[in-house]
């Protein structure tokens, strides 16, 4: 009909007010204030009325947005100064592991049958430098050397690497990737410890045993890489803080490292470094599904290039 009923008074919805809220250029919705159905209509000084009251919610809402991206921002920094501070406590010990490291594997020749370890222990120790070297500057990581990722590839060696946690949980992976599947022009080390954080979280959900998805999908000049899990969910006063630095839920019976909080604040870093984004999606109950998209234009302008 054309009438409103509202605690039994009723409001006409073709005789109305309205002041369009308005944010920086972009439409963020209405206000709108409908006349009684006695009312003949607004007089002049209302319509002044109802517009300064739509540009007052609109001031009002973009200094919330403000003062949200503000702590944000002061928080990002707090922890930017404090991972370079660690950062600088671990290189020094780190170096005195590579060095013995290094001495040790002279002695031991290269047809041992456990040099494959040793040499493990020095690929790894290389990329925590790498990562260490991105603590300087968490949230504005330097650029690394750029070249053709095969992302199947990637998620195989986490997944290698996790797996002492994986079978100890009981979890079942299901890994839909495919061997040549997506590769794109990225670096490797970022991409390896987003993906490291992304499905080390999901296994940490799972204690019990549950079911660990991954598999990508293409769509036009994106690509989406998603890791699933079967665990309890996000509940919504937790979701909105999953990002940020030193959040965690994970504080009663892990080890410290499970529960500092870093992980997914790095690796939203990580992925804006790199060009993509990162989202969830969840339901409590039923699991969570965290997508990586990445970029897939950089290939193109490796094939105008030289190779």
């Amino acid at each position: 009909g054309n009438q409103i009923i509202i605690e039994n008074c009723k409001y006409s919805n073709e005789n109305y007010l309205e002041s369009l809220i308005q944010i920086g250029g972009v439409r963020r919705g209405f206000l709108r204030v409908f006349a009684c159905m006695d009312q003949a209509g607004f007089l002049p000084f209302e319509w002044g009325l109802i517009k300064h009251a739509g540009a007052s919610l609109a001031s009002l809402i973009q200094n919330r947005e403000l003062r949200t991206h503000l702590i944000q921002s002061e928080k990002m920094a707090a922890a930017g100064r404090l991972a370079a501070g660690v950062a600088h406590e671990i290189n020094n010990p780190l170096g005195s592991i590579k060095n013995s490291l290094f001495i040790l594997k002279k002695s031991i020749s290269a047809k041992h049958p456990d040099r494959s370890y040793l040499d493990l222990m020095d690929s790894e120790i290389d990329r925590v430098s790498g990562i260490i070297a991105q603590l300087y500057n968490l949230y504005k990581p330097s650029a690394s050397e750029m070249k053709k990722v095969n992302l199947a590839s990637v998620v195989g060696n986490v997944l290698k690497m996790l797996e002492p946690q994986i079978s100890r949980r009981k979890i079942a992976v299901q890994n839909e990737m495919g061997k040549d599947s997506a590769k794109l022009r990225l670096s490797v080390n970022q991409v390896t410890q987003v993906l490291y954080n992304i499905i080390l979280n999901a296994v940490q959900v799972m204690p019990l045993g549950g079911r660990l998805t991954v598999g990508c999908t293409r769509s036009n000049r994106r690509l989406e890489l998603w890791v699933s899990d079967t665990g309890p969910g996000i509940p919504d006063d937790i979701l909105s803080h999953i990002f940020e630095p030193f959040f965690s839920t994970k504080t009663k019976g892990t080890r410290p490292a499970e529960g500092m909080g870093m992980g997914l604040p790095l690796s939203r870093s990580l992925m804006e470094a790199l060009g993509g984004t990162i989202s969830v999606k969840t339901k409590v109950g039923w699991g969570s599904t965290f997508i990586l998209n990445f970029p897939v234009k950089p290939l193109k302008r490796e094939k105008d290039g030289s190779k």
